[in-house]
């Protein structure tokens, strides 16, 4: 299962940062994109760094890192609410985010310590 849910994970926060990087890079370097460059950066920062960089740290060491799988979580939640909200959720994507965080919490090592509060 900590196999499992570390393979599960590293795939995951790689993907997302190598889904988002490029888009931003393409804006400061193609002059069409550059009225998305806002758009694109905020991407890279709030999936990149906040779902990517947990999922990737969550890989590491799952056992020992639950706030930054929460972290994982919430980023997840707030990305399912912004499809929702923009009507795109099936054609942009965003259903990636629900269904791979349902995986991870049943993979999760340590899940019967996810909702205890210390």
């Amino acid at each position: 299962m900590r196999r499992a849910f570390r393979i599960v994970a590293g795939v995951l926060g790689v993907a997302v940062i190598g889904l988002n990087l490029p888009f931003a890079i393409t804006s400061f370097t193609d002059d069409a994109e550059s009225i998305h460059r806002l758009h694109f950066l905020a991407g890279v920062f709030a999936s990149g760094l906040l779902l990517g960089g947990s999922l990737l740290i969550c890989a590491r060491r799952p056992e020992s890192t639950i706030g930054p799988f929460w972290v994982a979580v919430s980023t997840g939640v707030a990305s399912t609410i912004a499809g929702l909200i923009s009507g795109d959720f099936i054609s942009g994507g965003w259903f990636t985010a629900p269904i791979s965080l349902v995986i991870l919490i049943a993979l999760h090592p340590a899940r019967s310590s996810l909702l205890r509060i210390d």
